[in-house]
Order: C-alpha cells, then structure tokens, then sequence
C-alpha cells in the first residue's frame, strides 16, 4: 500500500512541477528522486519498532548441503508390466489410475512411420507400497476372466 502511495506521490509531484512553471524540471530524469524516496521508505519501514531485523548471517552453501542431505531418496520404481503393445500398456495404465495407483510409463511404442525400429519395450512402473495392489490388477488384466 505504501508504495502505491509512493508512486502516486511522486506522479503527483511530477504534474505540480509541470503547473508551476517547471516543465524542464519535470522532463529531466526523475529516476534518482524516485530512488531517493524508496530508499527514505524502506529505511523508514526498517525502523518501525513492529518489524522484526535480523542479524544473523547465513551461510547459503551450508544451508544448501544441509537441505539436501536432509532429502530422504525416493523409493525406486518397480516394473510391473512390459509390453510392446501401446494399447495394453494404455490399458492397464487407466486400470491403475482408476485404482488410484500412481505410475509410470517408460518406452516408446511402435510407430507408423518407422515401424519397430525405434520402438523400445513400453514399461509400467509402480512404486514400491503400491506393488501388491498393482500386482493384483495386472494379473486380472494378463489373465481375463473365461466366461
């Protein structure tokens, strides 16, 4: 709020230079006298007694190594199903997000214009706590039902 006053103060400013007879004053380069009444804001602002100052130096490298040693790794991912057929790997992807399992999909599925020559095995993966439950699914899915 106090810089939107601040601007307005100094528009305010600029417009009654160009009415008094100033105009070469107001076309100059106003810049420094803007800086100049940010820096007197925030040095105003820094000697509230309500706002907190702090002293205390840190050391960003330390900080940095501490909270990436603080990062637990991820759990890898398992493969649960490797196909080169995208419609299965499709498949058996919707089964799992309906299942709310989370997933991933690695490869490449063959494509029209190359054939399999880029095509590399398409992979689900699950994590490791949603293995029993992805199993489960995967093995219907492998195994339908004989009606």
């Amino acid at each position: 709020m106090n810089g939107v006053l601040l601007t307005i103060g100094l528009a305010w400013g600029m417009q009654l230079l160009t009415l008094q007879g100033a105009p070469e004053l107001a076309q100059t380069n106003w810049w420094p006298m803007a800086e100049l009444l940010g820096a007197f804001w925030l040095v105003q602002r820094a000697n509230r007694p309500g706002v907190e100052t702090s002293s205390k130096v840190v050391d960003l490298k330390a900080y940095r190594q501490n909270r990436h040693a603080e990062k637990k790794p991820s759990p890898p991912w398992i493969s649960l199903f490797v196909s080169q057929d995208a419609t299965k790997v499709a498949l058996l992807s919707s089964l799992l997000e309906s299942e709310s399992i989370e997933y991933q999909v690695s490869g490449q599925h063959t494509s029209t214009l190359f054939g399999p020559i880029a095509a590399l095995p398409m992979e689900i993966l699950v994590r490791p706590e949603e293995w029993e439950r992805a199993q489960v699914l995967a093995r219907k899915f492998e195994d339908p039902p004989q009606t």
